[in-house]
């Protein structure tokens, strides 16, 4: 149960005393400017009693925070490694003003108003110049196999034909992967997130069916080719049989010198026009790729008389009759 006794404090102003005395816990003793005030401080003090929540305040009303910081560095601090840190950053606090306010009687906006003091005194950090983004990867070692895989995280991928047997560097991003041999990247495939799979690109092959052209028929890498290939392909079966895919190998064989989008372009005009033939596609390859122009000339010469585009020149031999015996 509490009591409350009027006292006479500084400048003979009347204050409240209050005392709490509880069986299992401490005394406890403040001194409030007015009774109201008293009571409601004790009426907190024993509900938190009462709820088994009670913390003794006596020894933080009784602490300030220089003091409390002088006792962590002579009992914590000294057997650290990073006391001078400590240290440093003690004195700083030390010279702020609730350094010599009680622990009881520091709250959470005081630390708030500290550090927006602290932040609009700071000078704002400028962040490093960086001329390019920051590339990310885990980077692995592989060797590619005999049938130009490479296994990552019991996934296997593609890669160019010539680099099989050799040792190859793979960066793993999250949703990618890069090959990279030879201080250049060969292969780029979207990373597979389940096991067990593999991921083609046919294009890897392509040095391969130039002499294996067999492969295409039930090769697991052409089986995603796009659709006009694909069309063309099975034109070429029925039309040559054993030597479609020979021939089939061929056309495939332009696309590392003229680009797939021209090829795929090549041949859609190929399978529209109904002569399905290498030669055509390549023939229509050079129509669409731009020829360049001949390179001038240096001379000395100067042109006198200027010819002219006069074409009834050419009817005059039609009256003359010429003896060809």
């Amino acid at each position: 149960m509490a009591s409350f006794i009027p006292r006479k404090g500084p400048k003979g102003k009347r204050v409240w005393q209050a005392h709490i005395r509880r069986r299992g816990f401490p005394a406890q003793v403040r001194t409030l400017d007015s009774k109201a005030k008293a009571e409601a401080w004790a009426s907190t003090i024993e509900s938190e009693m009462a709820r088994g929540m009670f913390v003794s305040r006596s020894e933080a009303e009784g602490t300030t925070l220089s003091e409390a910081l002088d006792r962590y560095l002579v009992e914590v601090s000294s057997q650290k490694k990073g006391r001078a840190a400590e240290t440093s950053v003690a004195s700083v606090w030390r010279q702020n003003v609730i350094a010599s306010r009680p622990l009881s009687g520091i709250r959470g906006h005081d630390l708030t108003k500290v550090r927006d003091a602290w932040l609009s005194e700071a000078t704002p950090a400028l962040p490093l110049p960086m001329p390019t983004p920051f590339d990310g990867y885990v980077e692995v070692l592989a060797r590619v196999s005999s049938t130009c895989l490479v296994t990552v995280q019991r996934n296997r991928y593609s890669v160019p034909c010539h680099l099989a047997n050799q040792k190859v560097a793979i960066h793993l991003y999250p949703a990618r992967i890069e090959v990279s041999a030879e201080n250049a990247i060969v292969a780029c495939h979207t990373r597979l997130l389940e096991r067990d799979q593999v991921s083609y690109d046919w294009q890897h092959y392509i040095p391969l069916i130039e002499k294996k052209p067999g492969a295409l028929r039930n090769g697991a890498p052409f089986a995603d080719m796009p659709v006009p290939f694909a069309k063309l392909q099975t034109a070429l079966r029925r039309r040559e049989r054993q030597q479609g895919d020979r021939t089939m190998a061929r056309v495939l064989a332009a696309v590392p010198a003229h680009g797939l989008e021209a090829v795929l372009v090549a041949v859609e005009l190929v399978l529209e026009s109904g002569l399905l033939s290498v030669e055509h596609v390549i023939n229509v390859l050079a129509r669409l790729s731009p020829s360049p122009l001949p390179a001038q000339v240096e001379t000395r010469l100067t042109l006198i008389e200027e010819p002219l585009a006069d074409t009834s020149r050419y009817d005059s031999l039609n009256a003359q009759e010429v003896s060809h015996v």
